[in-house]
């Protein structure tokens, strides 16, 4: 047996505010209440129009274990690495010898290891600038990637990075570079996390976007 439910609205019980209307015509759902219990949840937006030494967003929900970012940043000049840290507690933490990257170049195989830094670093090779020339394309350049930040208030075990980022070299070489055992240093446990920076080793960010999404 087959039923139809056919509504224009669902409000509250024993009240006119509403929390769900439904469009007739187009069909569309519009949700006028919050809608928890969701898989992911967007917690930040950010689009860079101006040149800037460094992008940062703090005081994220902590009610989330995971972090999703998603970027594409623009260095003002070519050669630059991308450095991200976290922030936790409200303030960035820089804490000496704390971060550990380890990231392979799919391309040509070549690994990056390094332990005890202040910051992570999302790329291998040195990064082209905006709009320089590659492959015949004018416009390119820059540094596009994923991240995903995990034990971000598990206190009982250190935030670990995974992810892979997408660049093309300072010359025009498209490379590719996946994260693996990267996050903080075993006697961080007790460091959560509930903000993000980026910033370039050297020089400005020219421009670009990028999202942050909690995982439940």
């Amino acid at each position: 047996m087959v039923s139809t439910l056919k509504v224009n609205k669902i409000q509250i019980p024993n009240s006119d505010s509403d929390v769900m209307s439904l469009d007739a015509t187009t069909g569309n759902v519009t949700f006028h209440k919050t809608v928890s219990g969701t898989a992911m949840e967007k917690l930040a937006d950010v689009t860079i129009s101006s040149v800037s030494a460094d992008v940062s967003t703090t005081g994220l929900s902590t009610d989330f274990d995971t972090y999703f970012v998603t970027f594409h940043l623009l260095p003002v000049a070519g050669g630059p690495d991308l450095y991200f840290r976290i922030f936790s507690g409200g303030t960035e933490f820089t804490t000496s010898n704390a971060y550990t990257y380890d990231m392979r170049n799919s391309n040509d195989n070549s690994q990056h290891r390094s332990s005890g830094n202040t910051y992570f670093r999302a790329n291998r090779h040195a990064i082209a600038e905006q709009g320089e020339e590659l492959s015949g394309v004018a416009g390119g350049g820059g540094i596009s990637g994923e991240l995903t930040f995990l034990n971000a208030q598990n206190v009982e075990a250190t935030l670990k990075v995974t992810g892979q980022t997408n660049y093309h070299m300072n010359g025009g070489t498209a490379r590719v570079a996946d994260f693996y055992g990267a996050g903080l240093n075993a006697n961080h446990k007790s460091v959560t996390m509930d903000g993000i920076k980026f910033y370039f080793s050297s020089g400005n960010i020219h421009s670009g976007r990028y999202r942050i999404y909690g995982i439940r």
